[in-house]
């Protein structure tokens, strides 16, 4: 799982947060949050996000201070092992937090319904996780443009379709993990090849072709198994070539 992986550079990234001391959220921050909880028809899971609570205290929010603008802005909003918080991901309302870089929906099975096309427009998100959901789909063909990403973790979920080539795109992406989903067809081959990519794994799915020459090494063999068809090198099965 993603998570493990990139939790202490998250933490490092969100480094101060808290300071918020100073203030509170600023108040767009505040009216997407709320119609973020409204979304989730106010589920137990949000019951301390009420105007007795400092926004930046509230369950699963990150803060930062910046002193540009004197505002305090929401960098960290994560839904974590709840199995009340129920329904489709309400992008329309994320995508209000605009200084958000980490995105976290971690054993949420009640989640549903694709990953919305809104949070391509959250250009500095770092950091996105949605992993242990009902969420289906295919994977969004829109990640390669969010510049800023270097964590993705779709793992566990429903997701379909082939893996998109857009994600080379991503000139600073460290780890990709679409393990455990229902993903068919081949793996591209410019994903594998991104030189920045350290960790790769869409083992449990219902991929099909050749693994190149190196990325069962590179990657691990178990990045790549209980699929359906794939085939290569390092304890892969091998590939069988027709004339």
């Amino acid at each position: 799982m993603m998570l493990s992986l990139y939790a202490t550079i998250v933490l490092l990234l969100l480094a101060g947060v808290e300071s918020a001391s100073r203030n509170d959220c600023n108040a767009g921050d505040i009216a997407a949050l709320v119609a973020v909880k409204a979304a989730f028809n106010n589920a137990s899971y949000f019951a301390s996000w009420t105007a007795a609570t400092k926004c930046c205290h509230w369950r699963g929010i990150k803060c930062e201070y910046f002193p540009a603008t004197g505002h305090v802005n929401v960098i960290g909003l994560d839904i974590v092992e709840d199995d009340n918080v129920a329904g489709p991901i309400p992008g329309a309302a994320i995508v209000g937090l605009t200084s958000l870089v980490d995105l976290t929906l971690y054993k949420v099975p009640g989640l549903y319904g694709p990953i919305p096309k809104e949070l391509a427009r959250i250009s500095g998100l770092f950091a996105l996780t949605v992993s242990g959901t009902g969420v289906s789909g295919p994977v969004p063909s829109y990640l390669g443009s969010l510049t800023a990403l270097q964590f993705l973790d779709l793992s566990s979920n429903r997701l379909t379709g082939g893996i998109p080539a857009s994600l080379a795109a991503q000139p600073h992406i460290t780890s990709i993990d679409l393990s455990g989903n229902r993903l068919s067809g081949g793996i591209p081959v410019e994903v594998l090849n991104l030189d920045g990519l350290q960790f790769f794994n869409v083992s449990s799915n219902r991929l099909c072709g050749m693994v190149p020459s190196g990325s069962a090494v590179r990657f691990g063999e178990s990045a790549f198994q209980l699929n359906k068809c794939l085939c290569g090198d390092a304890g892969l099965p091998p590939c069988h070539h027709t004339n």
